[in-house]
This record gives structure tokens, sequence and C-alpha cells, in this order.
């Protein structure tokens, strides 16, 4: 089996022009996230409606592969409900873990696989998720 480089040009893309950076101005919810190993840090800042995400944004500090996976979580849980959202974040957790398929949507990240260093970057805004929408304010407003 051919491995795949860990750095192709769909990850490297997003992490370029990552979707959802920024700030959101009346935010529901909003999570942290930070490795101290490498200093990779993400804020991430969600505005839910019973129980739908309506906007997300982040600011990401960190490298290519943080920044790539904060961008395919905006896309991917944009418009998502919180349940679906929070379950794409299990199922990339359980992936990484060697327990469960990678969800089809988040095919960018899948050469992290064979780089057991740098799964916790991959991680790191699906953390933040999980830590905004883990508040009971997160789904209601």
């Amino acid at each position: 089996m051919r491995s795949l480089p860990l750095y192709d040009e769909a990850l490297l893309a997003r992490a370029r022009r990552p979707a959802g950076a920024g700030t959101l101005l009346r935010p529901s919810a909003q999570g942290r996230a930070e490795n101290p190993l490498c200093g990779d840090a993400i804020d991430l800042e969600v505005r839910a409606v019973d129980g739908r995400i309506e906007e997300l944004a982040h600011r990401t500090k960190g490298c290519a592969l943080v920044t790539a996976s904060a961008s395919l979580l905006a896309e991917t849980s944009s418009e998502a409900t919180v349940a679906e959202a929070l379950a794409r974040a299990a199922a990339l957790r359980a992936w990484l873990s060697g327990d469960g398929p990678l969800p089809a949507e988040l095919t960018p990240l899948q050469a992290v696989q064979v780089f057991p260093s740098r799964r916790r970057c991959v991680l790191l805004p699906w953390e933040a998720l999980a830590s905004a929408l883990s508040r009971p304010a997160a789904t209601a407003r």
C-alpha cells in the first residue's frame, strides 16, 4: 500500500484559505483547545439556534494540519445539527484510534493516520467544537 503525502494539495489549499476563519458578532458558545507541546491553539465561536449550527468561526494558531482541520470543521458543521457535528467529531476521533471509518467529507485528513504524532493537530479544532457545544447555552438563543 502506497502511503499518501501528509501535506497534499487539498489539505494545503484549506490551510492557505481556511473556511470559517475569523470571529462572530454574537456567538452563543465559545470553545478553546490547545496543545502546549507544540504551541497550537484554536479559539472557536458558534452560533447555534434550536439545536442547529447557524454560523461557526475560528481563530487558529498552528500548523497547516490544525488550520486545514479547522477549515474542514467549518465546511462540514455550518448548518449541521449540534448532534451531527458532535457525531462527526467522535467519528474522527474513533478513526484516528483505528476504530471506525473516516467520514467521507474529511478525506483530506486521511494521510495523518500513518503519522501518530500529528493526530493531535487534526483533533484540536474538533475538541474546541466539543468544548463549545457541551455548554447548555450553546444550542439555545
